[in-house]
């Protein structure tokens, strides 16, 4: 960790654009336990609202090693023709969810959605914010897409390059957040995140620790932090329509447990109803 901070990987990253001026580079850094950055950076935090300080420190020392190497492309003159993408594993709720580690492993925001920032001028200009659903799944496709080379068949994500130029026509309705590491004390169970532009619906294999139970519905327009579970307050009609994409893309991706889990929600909604399931869908229903 200390040599990361100290500049020693920024400056590797940075000096090997000397030897390849048409290349990939890889820069990865830490905002990870144990929160362990520059104290001038901790310090920043330690009189303010946000907690823990060494956390956003590590985060503000990598603002600062991402600022080193922007620089360093300036200085060779590449920062016009180079595609540069910051982005992350996964968040951080810092022990506040239940169901999964201190960290991750849980479907919530806090720990399920990350940061996605392209810049290439000409196609990913700066300033611009897009709505639409996205996925780390869309960033080998996006990549192949910008250098020209045709995707292979298979994968799940898609080109981010059309979004770029404002054509959203046709895009996914829905992403997936998938945690399997098994039900444990700790992690609860596998579990699948399914969200919307408007509601996240999750499913979990068994009921872990602190798990509220084995689905939860939240709707991100009113209750962002997620914190009110719509699941048993009469939004089937909702809760279908989300299962029914949903069921779809894990049939695409050979998700079986994804599956498995989503007719166990069916059967549960008809438990509650005494009726079948309605074939009505609150939002349109499109391709993942």
């Amino acid at each position: 960790m200390r040599r990361i901070w100290s500049g020693w990987q920024t400056r590797r990253v940075a000096d090997s654009q000397h030897r390849c001026r048409s290349c990939h580079s890889y820069f990865n850094a830490y905002a990870h336990t144990p929160y362990d950055p520059p104290q001038e950076y901790a310090a920043l935090y330690e009189e303010t609202d946000l907690k823990p300080p060494e956390y956003w420190g590590a985060v503000t020392a990598i603002d600062a090693c991402v600022g080193r190497l922007m620089e360093k492309l300036d200085a060779l003159g590449l920062r016009d023709h180079t595609l540069v993408i910051f982005t992350s594993d996964h968040g951080d709720h810092f022990g506040l969810r239940p169901g999964g580690s201190a960290h991750k492993e849980v479907p919530y925001d806090d720990a399920a959605r990350v940061p996605l920032i392209l810049r290439l001028p000409g196609m990913f200009e700066g300033g611009k914010v897009r709505s639409e659903l996205a996925s780390n799944v869309d960033l080998m496709p996006t990549i192949l897409d910008v250098a020209g080379v045709a995707a292979p068949p298979g994968l799940q994500g898609a080109s981010l390059v059309p979004l770029s130029r404002g054509e959203a026509k046709g895009w996914r309705t829905l992403v997936c957040t998938e945690n399997g590491k098994g039900a444990t004390a700790q992690t609860g169970a596998d579990s699948r995140g399914i969200r919307t532009d408007r509601y996240k619906l999750i499913l979990r294999q068994k009921v872990g620790k602190g798990v509220p139970g084995l689905y939860e519905l939240y709707d991100l327009e009113t209750d962002p932090l997620e914190k009110t579970n719509l699941f048993s307050q009469g939004q089937a009609d909702i809760i279908r329509g989300i299962l029914d994409p949903f069921e779809a893309w894990a049939k695409s991706t050979g998700d079986a447990l994804g599956l498995e889990m989503a007719a166990k929600c069916r059967k549960s909604l008809e438990e509650r109803q005494g009726r079948a399931p309605s074939s009505s869908l609150p939002f349109p229903h499109s391709p993942v």
